[in-house]
């Protein structure tokens, strides 16, 4: 372990709200959520020092600061209660896959058919056993609320984005769709996404996860907004989704668990460019470090 190296890490200031007191690069990177599994890919990369030094640089939120927030950051909390302390106005827009009310079994040992997602019981997804109120987010600029169906009651008329899950050929093992409600305009669009059993985009980490793809094409659809609030973050997709657009993002998750998965798929997706092209600033402070050992 270089001396350089270890006081570059000590300097960083963490995205969730700790400094890096240590002198050990694992241990730091585990308090951010980083699982072994990444720090041993980040080992038999190779030149694991610099990788490790640049991911956790990489994870320090923007200097943006949204109220008492940093931006580009994941905020454990009822998001009820967080949302209270944003100052009026500091919000585009808000994208989420919230809970729908209507109790969703996340027991997926019932599924009987090669097609199921890891037959295992998941969490029960938080507020999704009481009736969903979407009244509190319907005040900022751009709003989009998946599952919005179940609830449209409680909207006004509006867009419709749907989501085709099923097979190229048209069959489906489970849903055909799914759908959101947007309150810009007054159509109806398409994106297809097959999305069934096993059939996933991504490793699933959430019973109830979205794409990746259809989260960035709901920023598409809000026209990109420079600050984005997923208030129901789960495993972090729409903040994943954002950081690989570029655009700034905020995360309210109420589980620690999901805190933790959906740093860490942001803090892989920030490393990525890392490992093949640093930032100038970034690759500076590596090198510095690594010539002051």
């Amino acid at each position: 372990m270089t001396s350089g190296l270890l006081t570059a890490l000590c300097a960083a200031s963490l995205p969730i709200g700790i400094k890096v007191h240590t002198l050990h690069v694992e241990s730091a990177a585990r308090k951010l959520g980083i699982s072994t599994m990444t720090l041993t890919h980040c080992k038999t990369t190779g030149n694991s020092l610099r990788i490790l030094a640049m991911m956790l640089v990489e994870q320090m939120p923007c200097e943006r600061m949204i109220g008492p927030y940093h931006c580009c950051s994941v905020v454990e909390g009822d998001c009820l209660e967080l949302m209270r302390r944003l100052p009026d106005g500091c919000v585009d827009a808000v994208i989420t896959d919230p809970p729908y009310g209507i109790d969703y079994d996340t027991d997926y040992r019932r599924f009987t058919t090669g097609f199921a997602v890891e037959r295992k019981a998941w969490p029960k997804v938080h507020g999704d056993d009481k009736p969903f109120d979407p009244t509190p987010w319907l005040r900022f600029p751009t709003v989009i609320l998946w599952g919005a169906n179940h609830f449209a009651s409680k909207l006004p008329e509006a867009t419709w984005l749907i989501w085709d899950k099923r097979f190229p050929n048209g069959t489906a093992f489970l849903c055909d769709a799914e759908i959101a409600w947007m309150n810009k305009g007054r159509g109806a669009y398409i994106r297809s996404i097959t999305s069934q059993g096993c059939i996933r985009p991504e490793q699933i980490q959430h019973p109830t996860q979205k794409p990746e793809e259809l989260m960035a094409w709901c920023l598409e659809k809000a026209g990109f907004p420079e600050l984005t609030i997923d208030p129901f973050l789960g495993s972090g997709t729409t903040a994943v989704a954002a950081a690989k657009l570029g655009r700034h993002f905020l995360g309210f998750e109420i589980s620690p668990e999901y805190c933790r998965i959906a740093r860490e798929r942001i803090a892989l997706v920030e490393a990525q460019p890392s490992l093949f092209a640093a930032k100038p600033e970034q690759q500076k402070l590596a090198l510095d470090a690594e010539g002051a050992s």
